[in-house]
């Protein structure tokens, strides 16, 4: 992904065309990340689990007959070498954060996850130090004085963090308390994907009339308006405020999705464009895998909080349901009649109070990004290929040349 950002920053000088270009690139991202649940739902009803693992062959394999015939090939001839350790104290930085969250979500406070926590921050430390003394640092850090580049950075993991917690305990819904197949989950995931891609399409014409901010600002209130939605959902009869809710998330993360890439990748120098590609990689990716592991943890901790054993159930079915909507549905299994039915609508309903807990904590963390986009955006604004009229007139900031500034 970030040397496809990288390529188009290249490939499209005009503000317009690179635009229009990223809104196409983001559209595929976010249409493949919601198809992909039901073309691999599909693929699981029909054959081996292992099935998923080759939808992309195909495509890679045309890419690597064509890629080298169609695509350009821009190089920065100041690159210098990868410094293998710094990518080394990346890995341990992020790994140790993300693990020690999820332990202390799922667990509450003890010494390994906490001590996890405290690895990943000091070595996080020594990895940013590091990038500074650097001549060819595997992290720009000067990219950081340009504001617009900043803010969409902040904007893009926080709210990647929501979708990603959302999603996982939204899917689990479907199946384990709606009881849908793979395949029939993945393919109410198609109208959500539609409302992606439309509204990443939508986008780049928008910002011609308004400004960035204003746009990226309004999606984020509207994603979360349908995170809101979230809150309201019961196990009995929740289907419609479900899907309803996830499409308009959708429509908000589509817009976002557009304008927040063209905003990282638009701010910088061409010569910048792939550390810039990478960085919003990074975050996007960061922000997805700390939603799954505090947001998805919380859910969980709600869940086990909430679950109230039927009377008469089973000491071992009651403590195995209590621990997780999975274990719940395996227990019920195996209960007769009525007292399987009464322990699953248990799990049940305590899944659906998580998924509303979930609700609030992604309406929350929406929210935010929306202050920071109609706020810091909207001073600051971005590349021309995804400013509306009133970012325009921008100069200079921090000794950053105009095309990369943060206007």
């Amino acid at each position: 992904m970030p040397s496809t950002l990288a390529l188009i920053s290249n490939m499209f000088h005009d503000p317009n065309q690179r635009g229009r270009a990223i809104a196409v690139w983001a559209s595929c991202f976010m249409g493949g990340t919601a198809l992909g649940p039901a073309v691999g739902g599909i693929f699981l009803e029909y054959f081996w689990w292992g099935s998923v693992f080759l939808l992309g062959v195909p495509i890679m394999v045309v890419l690597l007959i064509a890629a080298p015939k169609l695509l350009p090939e821009y190089k920065d001839a100041d690159a210098g070498r990868i410094d293998l350790f710094s990518v080394l104290l990346s890995l341990v930085a992020i790994l140790s954060v993300i693990y020690g969250l999820k332990e202390l979500a799922r667990h509450g406070f003890a010494p390994l996850p906490l001590g996890a926590v405290v690895v990943g921050v000091a070595v996080g430390t020594v990895f940013v130090k590091r990038q500074g003394r650097l001549e060819h640092p595997l992290l720009d850090l000067k990219l950081f004085r340009i504001g617009a580049f900043t803010a969409a950075l902040l904007i893009l993991m926080v709210s990647m963090l929501g979708t990603g917690g959302g999603y996982l305990f939204i899917t689990g819904f479907l199946q384990m308390v709606e009881g849908y197949s793979p395949m029939e989950a993945g393919l109410l995931m198609v109208p959500s994907a539609v409302a992606s891609i439309l509204a990443a399409q939508v986008a780049p014409v928008l910002v011609r009339r308004f400004a960035t901010g204003t746009v990226v600002g309004a999606a984020l209130l509207i994603g979360m308006a349908g995170y809101l939605l979230l809150t309201q959902v019961d196990a009995v009869g929740g289907m419609p405020l479900l899907m309803t809710g996830f499409v308009i998330i959708f429509i908000g993360v589509g817009t976002f999705g557009s304008l927040g890439t063209g905003l990282v990748v638009g701010s910088v120098p061409p010569e910048r464009g792939g550390s810039a590609a990478a960085l919003s990689s990074i975050s996007g990716d960061l922000g997805n895998a700390l939603g799954v592991a505090t947001l998805g943890s919380l859910g969980a901790a709600v869940y086990r909080g909430a679950f109230d054993a039927p009377a008469g159930t089973p000491q071992g079915a009651a403590e195995s349901a209590g621990a997780s909507m999975e274990n719940a549905v395996a227990a019920a299994r195996e209960l007769p009649g009525q007292a399987g039915e009464a322990l699953l609508g248990a799990a049940e309903s305590a899944y659906a109070s998580g998924l509303n807990s979930i609700g609030v904590a992604c309406a929350l963390i929406t929210a935010t990004s929306a202050v920071i986009a109609l706020t810091v955006l909207r001073k600051r604004g971005g590349d021309s290929s995804t400013t509306g009229p009133d970012d325009q007139a921008a100069g200079t900031e921090d000794g950053v040349p105009e095309t990369a500034a943060a206007h």
